[in-house]
């Protein structure tokens, strides 16, 4: 069975990442860096929708998004107070074509004066899977 390879090459991640951490950061300009559960569980969905959106409709060709390329996004938003956090994922995988890369920011709480660690974290997760 022959593959086809993306017409536009396979995807650009380090600019996609760069991409795609301006897009958060600017979503982020006012936020006040104060977790709250409820609205956490809001944001990821929205940013998770967001990046996935504003990648598929760019116009930047150096990014190089073949339509045939499928995107998955997922966020995860926390509280963080000096803990560790790993995040895994599995996928059957063609590491010709198919392409991973995540963004992680971190976010201080511009209000809390008890604790100079303590605000949130945002990590934003994209796989570019290539369909033929």
């Amino acid at each position: 069975v022959l593959f086809r390879s993306p017409m536009k090459g396979v995807p650009n991640c380090e600019k996609l990442r760069n991409f795609v951490k301006d897009l958060v950061e600017t979503e982020l300009a006012d936020f006040s860096g104060t977790y709250s559960p409820f609205t956490a569980k809001y944001y990821a969905k929205i940013l998770a929708d967001q990046v996935k959106h504003e990648i598929k409709d760019t116009k930047n060709d150096d990014l190089h998004i073949d339509k045939r390329y499928k995107i998955i996004t997922m966020a995860s938003i926390g509280e963080k107070n000096d803990q560790d956090l790993r995040i895994k994922s599995g996928f059957m995988w063609d590491k010709e074509r198919d392409r991973y890369f995540d963004v992680s920011i971190l976010v201080k709480d511009q209000g809390s004066q008890s604790h100079s660690g303590s605000g949130i974290f945002i990590v934003i997760q994209v796989y570019l899977i290539y369909f033929d």
